[in-house]
């Protein structure tokens, strides 16, 4: 922190529900927690047009309006644990850190339908559409992106289909992942 006077830590929720600060101490650690709890450790909100900044729309006409925070900021590092196939790359924060109006472009019935696999990201409309959002953050905000992925085994067996991509699923856990 040497010399940084301005370090925030913004949980990248997007639509989701918030980070409880029991949740912020455990996913930071105690000693972080206590020293930046709450003046610089927020969940972002990507319905607040305060907390938003629309940085141009995609070569698709797809809006890209970010966390204003990250927008501004001089260096982002962006820290991600993997726990799906489905996660990783541009999608972390070309999802966690965009507005409702950036997630209407890829959270919508006509991509889903459109979408061959969630699990397979060459084949999903989604995940171009978070490619293509995330280029375009990353070429306007200095973004160090670090990746992370647990080797746990997360789920019971009857949910390990989470963890596969579906041409690699047996027929059991097709059947399971669509029941």
């Amino acid at each position: 922190e040497e010399g940084v006077r301005d370090l925030e830590f913004i949980c990248a929720i997007a639509l989701h529900r918030p980070i409880r600060p029991d949740e912020f101490c455990h996913i930071c650690g105690a000693r972080l927690y206590r020293k930046y709890f709450p003046q610089r450790m927020r969940n972002y909100n990507a319905i607040d047009p305060e907390d938003n900044l629309h940085l141009g729309h995609t070569d698709k006409g797809e809006d890209v309006e970010v966390c204003r925070s990250v927008a501004e900021a001089d260096l982002v590092i962006y820290f991600n644990v993997n726990y799906v196939a489905m996660d990783g790359g541009y999608k972390s924060y070309a999802t966690g850190l965009v507005s409702y109006r950036s997630l209407l472009h890829n959270h919508d019935s006509q991509t889903l339908r459109h979408t061959r696999s969630l699990y397979d990201p060459p084949r999903s409309l989604m995940h171009q559409s978070f490619e293509r959002i995330g280029r375009m953050i990353q070429a306007k905000v200095d973004i160090f992106h670090i990746e992370t992925v647990l080797d746990e085994n997360l789920f019971p067996w009857h949910l390990a289909w989470v963890m596969k991509i579906d041409r690699e699923m047996s027929l059991l856990e097709k059947l399971l992942m669509y029941s």
